[in-house]
């Protein structure tokens, strides 16, 4: 039946000057672009953006108002980088940072405006982004399947030289052992939860398959950002079932589970045994014997040596975001001569990021750039009646940060924008 054409606008100008509803769709649609399709998280991106110009011409008077004290700090990490550009030589290289860096500006300013998803909305979102993480990570092995005649021997050759297999999406593997772990968890989390109201039947259920899915799968991919953000996340969340509401036989069954897990993969996934193998001879042929081979870790405990020293030369303001790499660069070239280091170990094969957020931001930004990070990691755990997911969140990106700099490409930063924003960080409104 064709509705007569009055109520047909009016619907449909209702639903296009939803605010809420618009920002769910980005939010949705950064959920699958963060490992699928970085054309969706830019999308998903201005959505959010355009939610919150709606919400302002709707209601003008309150927008200040609605601005949260976190927004204020989340918005240094973006304008402590923009502000390095007066006193960075390569301003290309400045330029390209701050084009990364600013959804940190847009998001929260965005996300301010607005009030965080209803339980419902959050419950699709956490659903679409664990369900795309198995997709993609399962079509990675299918993909070697089809167009490998010794499929898990390349898998195995591909874990041994690069640390992992490639993903199909073409996302940095770094970044996707984070968001598939993460998945696993947030998943874990809602099926205990077990909020109303239900999506549909069985809700709980699929939450529970996704969450060991995507824990197996972690193993599988050998990434040790993932392996970081899986293990430090049940472990917060066996801590956090023990501490509340006395749920001690859930807390203890995962501190099990936390403490078994590893044995048992150890054991019997060779793939997950020979990362864990060679991570601690890496560790071990640099720490202690002093050398240096192409390999990531040795080459990251390189490049924190050479990023603490150029902190030290600049402590108060950094040398700037658009210096970082070259500074790196130049002065790994220096030390590299007098190094015990393998024959084929060149210049070439240099780090050009410290890979530690906490490093990147002394040696670039100075103290106050070390200060932003560490308030808008910490202050979460100081804000009261927000979801549990939140502090563990926060929790696993402080220790995720130690290994990797998350806040230089646009899948770290994104992330972290998500997360902070769906559990209303950013503003003072409520859940409608």
């Amino acid at each position: 039946m064709k509705l007569p054409e009055k109520n047909w606008r009016q619907n449909t100008l209702k639903w296009a000057g939803d605010a809420q509803g618009i920002a769910f769709i980005g939010y949705a649609l950064i959920a699958i672009g963060l490992s699928a399709s970085r054309a969706m998280i830019s999308t998903g991106t201005g959505l959010l953006i355009l939610s919150a110009i709606l919400a302002v011409i709707k209601d003008p008077g309150s927008a200040g108002r609605k601005i949260s004290f976190y927004t204020v700090i989340t918005l240094f990490l973006f304008l402590l980088p923009l502000l390095s550009g007066l006193y960075s030589g390569d301003i290309q290289r400045w330029a390209e940072l701050i084009r990364v860096k600013l959804p940190l500006l847009l998001i929260p300013l965005a996300a301010s405006q607005l009030a965080p998803p209803n339980i419902r909305q959050l419950k699709w979102i956490v659903l679409t982004f664990s369900v795309c993480q198995s997709v993609v990570a399962i079509s990675s092995f299918v993909y070697y399947i089809i167009m490998y005649d010794s499929p898990f021997g390349v898998m195995a050759e591909h874990i041994k030289v690069f640390g992992t297999i490639d993903i199909i999406t073409k996302i940095h593997h770094i970044y996707f052992g984070l968001f598939l772990a993460f998945s696993s968890v947030w998943s874990f989390i809602l099926f205990m939860e077990k909020k109303q109201p239900l999506l549909f039947k069985r809700e709980s259920l699929l939450f529970l398959i996704l969450a060991i899915l995507n824990a197996i799968l972690i193993h599988l991919l050998t990434s040790r950002t993932g392996f970081i953000v899986l293990y430090s996340g049940y472990f917060a969340c066996g801590v956090y079932f023990i501490l509340s509401n006395k749920r001690y036989k859930e807390g203890i069954l995962l501190a099990i589970l936390f403490f078994s897990a590893p044995f048992i993969f150890y054991k019997t996934v060779p793939s997950f045994k020979n990362r864990i193998d060679f991570t601690i001879w890496e560790s071990k042929e640099y720490l202690v014997y002093h050398k240096l081979w192409d390999s990531s870790m040795m080459k990251r405990y390189f490049t924190w040596e050479i990023t603490w020293d150029i902190f030290k030369s600049q402590p108060v303001t950094g040398i700037g975001i658009g210096d970082m790499r070259e500074a790196l660069k130049k002065e790994g070239k220096i030390r590299l001569q007098n190094m015990n280091k393998a024959e084929d170990m060149t210049e070439a094969e240099l780090l050009e990021s410290p890979h530690c957020q906490y490093l990147e931001n002394l040696a670039a930004l100075g103290i106050p750039g070390f200060i932003s990070l560490i308030l808008a990691g910490i202050f979460p755990f100081f804000v009261r009646r927000k979801p549990v997911w939140i502090y563990i969140f926060g929790f696993v990106f402080l220790l995720s940060m130690l290994t990797e700099s998350l806040l230089e490409r646009q899948w770290g930063v994104t992330f972290f924008l998500m997360i902070t924003a769906l559990s209303g960080l950013y503003t003072k409104k409520e859940p409608d």
